[in-house]
């Protein structure tokens, strides 16, 4: 696939990884709770290592899919990769309907596709966080509820690379890293402002309807060209 589609995919993938609620709505959560019990610089301590333990997974999970890919094209030099982007693609379809129907939950509040016991766990769990490795273990797990809907994307994107020689592993998993924990580092600079737990709560409702449509929209492109990149390889 041709470096130029190769760079519109991952930047996609950025905007996507940016836009989901799940880890920034966590460590509002966390972030209230650490304020609540401890001092500032505690509280800080706690909402960076949450945010390492988010990186790590990424990282993690990324490079085993690049190297699982890297294994199969090494033992099947004649693999069908085509084939594999028209599926994954065809996953990316199926994602966008699944996140419009069923991540955000129908109600005004701002609940997402967990299962009410999963809910409360994670809030439980934010209430309870006292050391900076609980905060890193819960800043890794986190990710893994919304692999539904981000895995099709680590999935092509690893593949991309066996494909594009040109394009830089490093930067694309530097970038993708930095889009999905940079959400995390607005929500504490806001708290370090002027802003409280409630007021990002308001924020995120009235971002609701519009992250509803747009991340969709997001998949539904990535679709597209991952498709026109292969008709026209």
């Amino acid at each position: 696939m041709s470096i130029v589609f190769s760079v519109i995919i991952v930047t996609l993938f950025m905007l996507i990884q940016a836009l989901l609620q799940l880890k920034p709505a966590t460590f509002s959560l966390l972030y209230h709770n650490a304020l609540a019990k401890y001092s500032i610089k505690k509280s800080d301590n706690l909402a960076l290592n949450y945010i390492l333990g988010s990186e790590l997974f990424i990282v993690t999970l990324w490079l085993a899919m690049y190297y699982i890919f890297f294994s199969i094209f090494y033992l099947f030099p004649n693999f069908p990769t085509a084939i594999l982007y028209w599926i994954i693609a065809g996953i990316l379809a199926a994602t966008a309907i699944s996140f419009f129907c069923f991540y955000f939950k129908k109600s005004p509040s701002t609940t997402l596709f967990l299962s009410r016991r999963h809910a409360r766990s994670i809030t439980a769990r934010t209430a309870s966080i006292k050391s900076p490795r609980d905060a890193f273990l819960l800043g890794f797990f986190i990710n893994i509820p919304e692999l539904i809907f981000t895995l099709p994307l680590y999935l092509l994107t690893a593949v991309l690379m066996q494909s594009t020689t040109v394009f830089p592993r490093a930067i694309t998993v530097i970038a993708l890293v930095i889009a999905a924990v940079l959400p995390t580092f607005i929500i504490l600079f806001a708290f370090h402002g002027s802003a409280n737990l409630a007021s990002i709560t308001r924020t995120r409702v009235k971002l609701k309807p519009f992250l509803r449509i747009i991340v969709p929209l997001c998949y539904i492109i990535t679709c597209a060209i991952t498709i026109i990149g292969v008709l026209t390889w």
